[in-house]
């Protein structure tokens, strides 16, 4: 069998390729959502492509980060559910596909796959599948909780509730501008008191990067915003594409309003329940953040793979 490999440079081509051969089954799958967080960096590019009679039958995106003086997936390390897309019967070419990345390479967020060389499991990403609960929000409610913590929860809710007017309600694109400033402003009260991270929205043209992604299509953002006496206090950015909710990401003012964080996670995985049918995974990304556990998502291992030269 005649298969030839090339290290693809040229973003049109990249672009061609990815269209030809992703089965676009979730948001990491599509080339809008992860040219809007490579188009500011604009970093050199060369994806994977296994050719079968000038055929591309496998494809793997990745650029080279300068910063890190590595390859990675293209789209940064915040890209998660990577793997090598393949033609129908030509996944065998899995594991000569990640041979055939340049390196040094540290390429993160990568999905089990039939054939991948073995890697370490570098984190893990959650979701919660609806179905598993027959749609229902009180059946996951009861099955997941003890009566003790749904105790405990209620209680911290209803601090938050009692003596307020509260509004939960859709919001607007205008309201990506609150969920940055509190963001930025939780993260730096966590600083304060000792934190180390910082907010994600300080990094070079993130925020950009957050603006473009409302305007992908096939994808439906949405805003659910918290009114607490009159003022916004929490403000998140749900993505919605095929029969995914992503809660994608959140500012809160955690930092006066004890256990709001929780408040909004619990609220949001509520909503999603709302929407089933039509939405049937709850997905959280990756990382645990210590509330995706105690929400009792599911945890899919993520790998890394990693070559020196």
């Amino acid at each position: 069998m005649d298969i030839t490999y090339r290290i693809i440079t040229d973003l049109t081509e990249t672009k061609q390729y990815w269209h030809a051969l992703s089965p676009n089954e979730s948001i990491y799958d599509l080339w809008d959502f992860r040219f809007a967080f490579y188009k500011y960096h604009n970093f050199p590019l060369a994806s994977v492509v296994s050719f079968y009679n000038e055929e591309p039958v496998a494809f793997l995106g990745i650029e080279y980060n300068p910063t890190i003086e590595k390859y990675e997936s293209f789209g940064t390390y915040f890209m998660e559910t990577n793997r090598v897309f393949t033609k129908p019967g030509f996944e065998w070419l899995v594991p000569e596909v990640y041979r055939r990345i340049p390196c040094p390479m540290s390429v993160e967020g990568i999905s089990l796959q039939d054939g991948m060389p073995a890697m370490p499991v570098q984190d893990y990403t959650y979701n919660l599948p609806l179905q598993a609960y027959d749609g229902s929000f009180d059946t996951y409610w009861h099955t997941c909780f003890s009566t003790k913590t749904r105790n405990t929860l209620k209680r911290k809710f209803r601090d938050i509730e009692e003596g307020k007017t509260i509004q939960i309600e859709p919001g607007t694109p205008a309201d990506i501008d609150t969920l940055f400033a509190l963001n930025i402003k939780n993260f730096e009260k966590k600083f304060e008191a000792g934190g180390e991270k910082t907010s994600t929205f300080l990094y070079p043209h993130r925020m950009d990067t957050y603006r473009d992604l409302l305007t992908i299509p096939d994808v439906v953002p949405y805003f659910q915003k918290f009114i607490i006496d009159g003022e916004t206090k929490a403000v998140s950015l749900i993505l919605l594409y095929r029969h995914w909710y992503i809660f994608l990401n959140t500012g809160a003012n955690a930092y006066e309003i004890p256990n709001l964080g929780t408040y909004v996670y619990y609220k949001s995985i509520e909503h999603a329940f709302s929407l089933y049918p039509m939405v049937t995974t709850y997905d959280a990304g990756m990382g645990a953040y210590h509330w995706k556990e105690r929400f009792h998502l599911n945890a899919i291992p993520q790998y890394i793979y990693e070559r020196p030269c």
